[in-house]
């Protein structure tokens, strides 16, 4: 007797069997896999670029970051971080937006420029704006030191608050003098506060001196 087994996929294969020798007999043995209508063409999601796909089947929700397949007539929702959802359905083997101005991508803002941060050559980078997906990292001494990659509309690590080690000892290095810095200044300061009235009070007594001789001349 004949068997049927539908699945989700037009791919269809036969199911081999072993013989009592153990060995698998080829021919057309047990049932056939595959889908009872297969003149409808499932379609390829593209890469969601740092979005993420998801749908509903015959299982429930499905989900998907990667490169995906879906079945003719289902309804595929775009997220990405804050933005308004993106729909579109599969129609004869073609994803078909759903309403107008949709684009499917998930970009970040751009990093701000540095000799010290690189990206992939591949992320296309769009006046403020970097293609989601895009991988970036931060390089101290020809070393990677930290990575971040633009995901959901955000990057997973802020770059631009990343420190190289070197960076870190000459800013604690300056730290370390500040307060000694300080002390000398207002030493000077006081030094040079103390000379101004010193001179003041030199001049004053030699004025008072001019003073005292002009009047016994003229007495």
């Amino acid at each position: 007797r004949g068997e049927c087994h539908l699945l989700n996929s037009c791919h269809t294969r036969r199911e081999r069997r072993a013989g009592p020798d153990g060995k698998m007999l080829a021919g057309p043995l047990g049932p056939v896999f595959g889908r009872k209508d297969c003149s409808r063409t499932d379609c390829l999601l593209g890469h969601p670029r740092g979005g993420q796909w998801f749908w509903f089947d015959q299982t429930g929700h499905k989900q998907s970051r990667d490169v995906t397949l879906v079945r003719d007539d289902t309804k595929v929702l775009y997220f990405c971080g804050d933005k308004p959802l993106e729909t579109s359905r599969c129609v004869d083997g073609e994803m078909v937006p759903q309403s107008k101005d949709v684009s499917f991508t998930c970009p970040c803002r751009s990093l701000p420029e540095s000799e010290s941060v690189h990206c992939d050559e591949n992320g296309e980078v769009f006046g403020e704006e970097v293609e989601g997906g895009t991988e970036c990292a931060k390089m101290c001494g020809g070393e990677v030191v930290e990575r971040s990659v633009c995901d959901n509309g955000e990057w997973t690590v802020d770059l631009s608050e990343v420190e190289c080690f070197a960076d870190i000892e000459e800013e604690e290095e300056v730290n370390r003098h500040t307060p000694w810095t300080l002390v000398i200044l207002l030493v000077a300061s006081g030094f040079t506060v103390f000379c101004l009235i010193f001179y003041v009070f030199i001049l004053r007594r030699i004025n008072q001196k001019h003073s005292t001789n002009v009047f016994v001349l003229q007495i």
